[in-house]
């Protein structure tokens, strides 16, 4: 007859069966400990990186529930041994990763813990597809704009801090100031990457066209005909380099003038801008001819210098323009 093995058995343990070695709970009774084996340890991560974010770095923090020794491992990399802090540097941006970290505890049993996330780098798409023209009246200004899927859209204007906007899709100011203005739209995705769009504009004072007469004449100019900018009369000279000056209000300046055979060549400057010459020479003789000056000034007070570059220059009128 075979004999079953012989079991050693200690004063602190019992024989419940041939084989298993049990230890008495303390107080002595309850279940008893498998001293041999114990229970999986538990870990747990508690600290890692956001998912998803744009940090190509990660630092991760763990813990188990009894002594242990840690090993971890990124993605499919062999595992290592390590202690809490982990850290890791240059991880490949725009993909998804993995950290596990392992437990072995001293009777080797093992528990392990996983940590999913994502590293997006790439920015959002932001546009802006409607504001103000690039020279306005209005105080009141409207953008329209479009920004990606699930971004955190915010509005900023001339420099200031950047708020929610009032729609994922519209913004309104009012009360805007006269002079130079920029609105900038900021997207910002889960991932903590931005993108802006902006838009420039100028809000000018309300036009209001006016033609300020001139205070004199040079000698060698003279009256003639019928006209609307000096006492009712056209201007005319027979000398040559004549000029005369004038200012109005408004953003520009047409020019009508004689043209026919024996008539001559003329130029108009506004401040100290550059000449526009003129040429009234034709093969007929005709009056109101029009040569606009200038256009999209600054809605000021300019002075216009008109110059008779020949010996023969006759000005109709001027025509004051918001344009």
């Amino acid at each position: 007859m075979t004999k079953p093995a012989l079991c050693l058995v200690t004063l602190l343990a019992t024989v419940a069966a041939c084989g298993k070695v049990t230890t008495p709970s303390p107080d002595g009774g309850g279940d008893d400990v498998d001293a041999a084996a114990g229970d999986d340890p538990v870990v747990t991560i508690t600290s890692h990186p956001d998912n998803p974010t744009s940090q190509t770095t990660a630092m991760f923090a763990f813990a188990a529930d009894g002594p242990a020794t840690f090993e971890c491992r990124m993605n499919s990399d062999a595992f290592a041994a390590c202690t809490s802090p982990q850290s890791y540097a240059g991880l490949a941006a725009n993909t998804n990763h993995t950290f596990t970290v392992r437990a072995t505890s001293g009777a080797g049993r093992t528990g392990t813990a996983t940590h999913a996330w994502t590293i997006d780098t790439v920015p959002p798409t932001v546009s802006i597809t409607s504001g103000p023209a690039s020279s306005v009246e209005s105080s009141t200004a409207d953008f329209v704009f479009t920004s990606e899927a699930n971004t955190l859209v915010e509005c900023q204007l001339d420099g200031g801090a950047f708020t929610v906007c009032s729609s994922p899709t519209g913004q309104s100011y009012t009360g805007v100031a006269v002079g130079a203005h920029t609105f900038t739209v900021r997207a910002t995705d889960q991932a903590g990457n931005a993108a802006t769009a902006t838009h420039s504009w100028t809000v000018v004072a309300p036009c209001t066209p006016t033609l300020i007469e001139a205070e004199s004449l040079t000698t060698g100019w003279s009256t003639a005909f019928g006209s609307v900018l000096h006492g009712g009369q056209a201007l005319d000279t027979s000398v040559v380099n004549n000029s005369f000056t004038f200012n109005f209000s408004g953003r520009g300046l047409i020019i009508y003038y004689r043209r026919g055979p024996s008539a001559g060549s003329h130029s108009v400057r506004i401040d100290s801008g550059s000449p526009v010459a003129i040429s009234a020479t034709a093969s007929a003789w005709s009056y109101q001819n029009p040569t606009t000056v200038a256009t999209g000034l600054a809605n000021g007070n300019p002075t216009a210098t008109v110059i008779c570059t020949a010996a023969s220059c006759q000005i109709d009128y001027f025509d004051v323009t918001c344009n």
